[in-house]
This record gives structure tokens, sequence and C-alpha cells, in this order.
């Protein structure tokens, strides 16, 4: 046992806070008139840090969520996604969390013929679950 532990003691990481993640989406629309193009920067490397700064987002999302003061309705109880749980709850609540802690979230979208990109802000989306 006391060598696995000395062995255990060799094989931890800490995560690496001066890494980066990147995320890029696109999506269209059913009829392609829409499209929609996400650029998501969140600090941290992509195992051990990002995965703490999501846990820990969702954490004090649902925190407030489920909190005593809050006047909106509560998280879906069970096994969901942090979005579909937390989708009737107060309106960017767990982007808000996730910025709070050095995450950027871009979100521009494209009508056919409008020629520019509109910034949408992603706190401000809903969810059609």
């Amino acid at each position: 046992m006391k060598y696995l532990c000395n062995w255990l003691k060799t094989y931890t990481f800490n995560g690496n806070s001066e890494g980066k993640v990147y995320v890029d989406a696109k999506g269209k629309s059913v009829n392609a008139k829409i499209t929609a193009n996400s650029k998501c920067l969140f600090p941290g490397d992509a195992g051990i840090y990002a995965t703490g700064l999501f846990a820990t987002g969702v954490a004090n999302s649902l925190l407030e969520a489920t909190s005593v003061e809050s006047k909106f309705p509560r998280p879906l109880a069970g096994f969901h996604t942090p979005v579909a749980a937390l989708d009737g709850c107060r309106e960017g609540l767990l982007v808000e969390k996730l910025r709070d802690m050095g995450a950027k979230i871009q979100l521009d979208v494209m009508t056919e013929g409008a020629g520019v990109a509109r910034e949408l802000d992603a706190a401000k989306l809903r969810s059609k679950l």
C-alpha cells in the first residue's frame, strides 16, 4: 500500500492555468437562411483546469437557483445536462457564472441577405428543449 501511495504522489497533475481551450461551432437553420457562429475561450488546460471551471460554474448556478431567496423556477431534478436542468431558471445564469471565472463566449448570427452578422448576448438565449 505504501508503494501505491508513493507512486500516486508522483502521478498528480493540478492542471495548467496558463492553457486555453478554444471552441468554435457553426450552425444553420433548417432552411439555411440563418447561420450562427459561436466562439468560446475558456481559461486553463482542456483536462483538469477547464473541467473544474465547468463543474464550478454549474455548481455555482445550482447554488443560486436553489437558494431560498431565488424568485425563479427551480432547476430540474434528476440527471440532466446543465443546460436542460437550468433552462427554466434565471436567464443567463450559467453563462454569467462561466464568464465570472474568465470564460469568453461570443455568438454572431447572420440572416441571408443581411450582409452583416449581428452579435447576440449568449446570456439572453433560451434553449428550445
